[in-house]
């Protein structure tokens, strides 16, 4: 008997997971680090924050599609009592169907109008973050006594990337 191997090639990180990695080491350093007031200090705080704000983001987002889904296979399960056993019900029957059919495209159009609304504040704070990590990568690279760890900065003819 032959054993069928399926190899999954790894999928790569993208640019935010990296980005986020990035973030979440140098705030892990910071804990290990005790620095009260110094500029550095203040940009891992908001590095840390903008992180909690994406993983709030996030939460929420999926809290809403959950009740979404909850809601959707609530009309599901009412379009199948609703089908019709008697013919004299089947006008009847077939109204209270449609309009549930009708809610669920409702449901579908909001599920999509979420979607739009929680990328574009994922962006916002994906954005924030890259400028923090600019930041906190401009502040090591003029200050080098300042040893946080993971952070590497990539220096180009325009400036730094994240």
């Amino acid at each position: 008997m032959r054993r069928i191997r399926i190899i999954e090639k790894k999928r790569e990180p993208t640019f935010t997971e990296r980005l986020e990695e990035k973030a979440k080491r140098i705030v892990s350093s910071s804990q290990k680090m005790a620095s009260t007031n110094s500029v550095e200090a203040i940009m891992r705080s908001e590095i840390a924050l903008t992180l909690s704000q994406i993983n709030s983001v996030r939460n929420l987002h999926e809290k809403l599609r959950r009740n979404l889904l909850r809601l959707e296979c609530y009309i599901d399960t009412e379009i199948m009592r609703r089908t019709p056993r008697l013919p004299a019900l089947i006008e009847h029957r077939i109204a209270e169907r449609d309009m549930l059919r009708a809610r669920l495209l409702t449901i579908e159009a909001e599920r999509r109008r979420l979607a739009v609304v929680e990328e574009k504040e994922l962006r916002e704070l994906h954005g924030r973050l890259c400028s923090s990590l600019q930041k906190h990568s401009h502040i090591r690279f003029q200050n080098p006594s300042f040893s946080s760890g993971s952070m590497t900065l990539t220096p180009t003819k325009k400036g730094t990337h994240c």
